[in-house]
């Protein structure tokens, strides 16, 4: 279920800063919110794309999981293959179809929250060397323009101005009026992701992976679509910058016994 309004998950009433996230076996959350990567800021962190399957365990972990009291999204991405295969996709969210955002039609405000969502990409996969070496590419766009709407519960022309000159309070109550309104907000977003895999016996397998997430929202810090009791002037830009390496190391000792030996290198700012 929904923890808070943010976008975190609960899993049997227990905080979502409780959960893990991993991608190919390796950590995918940040210490310093206790948060997935990227947080909830940003739309994704990894393409759809990129992800092979996914598992979620909710208690009684196994060994080589943990670091968690809520639940585990365990996710691992795609490889390339001996044959070529390869996809293309792009959505489009546009204003002439969608209804009214109710809270601003009560106020008086007719722009759409969203006026233009597009998310747009494609991925490829592939041999380089036949049985043995295999390339993935995944490339995956998002953008965004979606205005904020900031609205007072005070009506501004009747506010009282005091011992102020009719002037001053006249030119006060025009530029708070000019902080209300529809203010104009897009979230731009890039995320690309390579792979390679190398089969160099048939008892042992390398993977690395490569995945980069650039996000820039000026504006955006505060992503409802309707802010009361504030304006345009207290809200901030959301940057977001991740680069992920992952490397695994797939053994097999014997018909009873595998090993597999993992690396990450990744920065989240």
């Amino acid at each position: 279920t929904n923890d808070g309004s943010t976008g975190l998950v609960s899993y049997r009433g227990i905080s979502g800063l409780y959960n893990n996230s991993a991608v190919d076996g390796t950590n995918n959350s940040q210490a310093f919110f206790s948060e997935t990567k990227g947080r909830t800021t940003i739309p994704y962190i990894y393409s759809m794309d990129s992800i092979q399957e996914f598992q979620v365990t909710s208690s009684n972990y196994s060994a080589e999981l943990g670091q968690a009291a809520g639940g585990i999204v365990n996710a691992v991405t795609k490889s390339g293959s001996n044959a070529l295969h390869g996809d293309l996709f792009y959505f489009l969210r546009y204003p002439t179809w969608n209804a009214l955002d109710p809270i601003n039609k009560s106020k008086g405000i007719y722009t759409q929250p969203v006026h233009q969502q597009q998310q747009f990409g494609g991925s490829v996969g592939g041999p380089i060397i036949k049985d043995k070496l295999f390339y993935f590419l995944t490339y995956d766009g998002s953008r965004k323009i979606n205005p904020i709407s900031f609205t007072s519960t005070s009506v501004i022309p009747n506010l009282s101005c005091g011992l102020l000159p009719a002037a001053a309070c006249a030119a006060g109550k025009t530029y708070l009026n000019s902080l209300l309104g529809a203010s104009s907000r897009f979230q731009n977003q890039d995320v690309g992701f390579g792979k390679l895999d190398y089969q160099f016996t048939p008892a042992n397998r390398v993977s690395a992976s490569f995945n980069l997430d650039d996000f820039k929202s000026p504006n955006s810090y505060n992503t409802a679509t309707t802010s009361n009791n504030n304006s345009n002037t207290a809200n901030g830009t959301a940057v977001t910058h991740e680069r992920i390496f992952v490397a695994n190391w797939d053994s097999t000792i014997s018909p009873t016994m595998i090993n597999s030996f993992r690396f990450q290198w990744s920065q989240d700012l």
